[in-house]
């Protein structure tokens, strides 16, 4: 609590929590002959957020390697180490709430002036801890004593998946804490780095990294699917899928809007200018990339150096929100609009063949509401980093009575190269939705360290 100096006005706590973690948990290490390496744990963990018959989990890890270049049997010139690795093991996962299988209520509303409280959310005695089992094997190796090279498959997969679940309006609550099925991850990484140059006055050296990632959804303990807002869980499918209206593109007869009308009992699909009419889906299309990575150089000679980085991403779908407003087909006449991309056309007479629908003040038919139209590939290359630098040789720091100074010039994020029509593709808001969020700056320093 705070108090005003010289005031009797007091400001107290406003907010208070209690909860409480316990743990036990065993470890043990082995090693033989600078060769063979386990480990293995097992711990019980206890938590509050949790039903009382449901508070304690057990889980474990057991991970081994195998230096094979130790073996007597093992003999390269060209491979100078080889460790082959592997593990599995659990871990628990417990909501962001603090009290999620409690019935809550909110005591910040009022009624006709009169300060009250409303349902909040809805009870689950039975709420208990998501468990994630993970596989890893991976090879690490030198080679030719100037390439170092790992490659490495996981497998995760996720049971009693933690999930808040909305209710409607009707219900007065605004949701409960659901363990609702079951998601596995599985992908590959590798990493290699070389020194393409090594020697005392010249050295250069390259480095790459990439990651391959599925997810699929493995059960849902209520149905085949649960859409939640412009996202789905279906079963079989990524759990980054999108669910919201098809975007089916332009009448060329009128200018108008057009979105896909599925038959519930049929499965027949039509179009619609209506988009009250147009049905909710799943699209088929993901926020998830097909893989990810990056690379960079490093180069010196004598006291220069100079170093870069990149990232990339490829595939998965971003909802460009911010395009509802500023490309809004007259819906929002009072905000800038934003230029077509190449490739793009407004419809402007019957018979075009256009990539927007016709500019009306005030809209037209709801054209830029929540749909496809919106989503764009994701896919990008950015330069991360490139820093220049320089040391004063030693004879000048004799002269300065200085042990080191290193002037350098820094620049991030100077170039991204993509297809997005948004600022920063990388940016992406909640559900993979790049919205108005800050994007990642670009920036230069100018800089001098000096280390006496």
């Amino acid at each position: 609590s705070a108090c005003l100096v010289g005031s009797e006005m007091c400001i107290r706590d406003r907010f208070k929590n209690d909860y409480a973690l316990q743990s036990y948990f065993l470890s043990t290490e082995y090693g033989f002959g600078d060769r063979y390496f386990a480990k293995a744990s097992i711990r019980r963990d206890g938590a509050s957020n949790f039903g009382l018959d449901n508070q304690y989990g057990n889980f474990f890890s057991i991970g081994g390697g195998w230096l094979i270049h130790n073996e007597d049997f093992f003999n390269s010139e060209a491979i100078n180490e080889l460790k082959l690795r592997a593990s599995y093991g659990s871990v628990g996962n417990r909501p962001s709430s603090l009290y999620p299988y409690q019935g809550t209520y909110r005591v910040n509303t009022q009624y006709i002036g009169i300060p009250g409280a409303v349902l909040n959310q809805f009870a689950n005695p039975d709420l208990g801890w998501e468990k994630s089992y993970e596989t890893n094997i991976a090879i690490d190796a030198r080679l030719f004593d100037r390439v170092d090279a790992t490659v490495e498959y996981y497998n995760k997969d996720t049971s009693d998946l933690l999930y808040f679940v909305s209710l409607p309006d009707i219900t007065a609550f605004s949701g409960f804490w659901e363990n609702i099925g079951g998601v596995k991850n599985s992908g590959i990484e590798a990493v290699v780095s070389a020194d393409i140059i090594r020697n005392d006055n010249f050295n250069w050296n390259l480095g790459f990294n990439i990651g391959f990632n599925t997810n699929e959804v493995t059960e849902l303990f209520e149905a085949d699917e649960l859409p939640q807002g412009s996202k789905i869980w279906k079963v079989g499918e990524d759990a980054d899928s999108w669910f919201m209206r098809k975007w089916l593109g332009v009448d060329p007869a009128n200018g108008q809007p057009l979105w896909e009308v599925v038959d519930p009992d049929t499965g027949t699909r039509s179009e619609t200018s209506d988009y009250a009419s147009a049905t909710p889906q799943f699209l088929g299309s993901k926020s998830s990339p097909d893989f990810i990575g990056g690379f960079n150089t490093s180069l010196s000679y004598k006291g220069i150096s100079l170093t870069a980085n990149f990232d990339f991403s490829k595939g998965g779908e971003i909802y460009n929100s911010s395009r509802e407003l500023f490309d809004s087909d007259g819906f929002y006449s009072t905000f800038n609009q934003q230029v077509l991309k190449d490739g793009w056309t407004r419809w402007q007479n019957p018979g075009d063949i256009a990539t927007h629908p016709q500019a009306i003040e005030g809209g037209n038919n709801n054209s830029n509401k929540p749909s496809s139209r919106y989503l764009e590939d994701g896919s990008y290359l950015r330069m991360r980093n490139v820093t220049l630098s320089y040391n004063l040789p030693q004879l000048v720091l004799n002269k300065l009575g200085v042990s080191n100074v290193n002037l350098y010039v820094s620049g991030d994020n100077l170039f991204t190269f993509t297809k997005y029509s948004g600022v920063d593709p990388s940016v992406g808001g909640l559900g993979g939705s790049a919205s108005l969020s800050y994007p990642i700056p670009k920036r230069y320093v100018f800089g001098v360290n000096v280390s006496f």
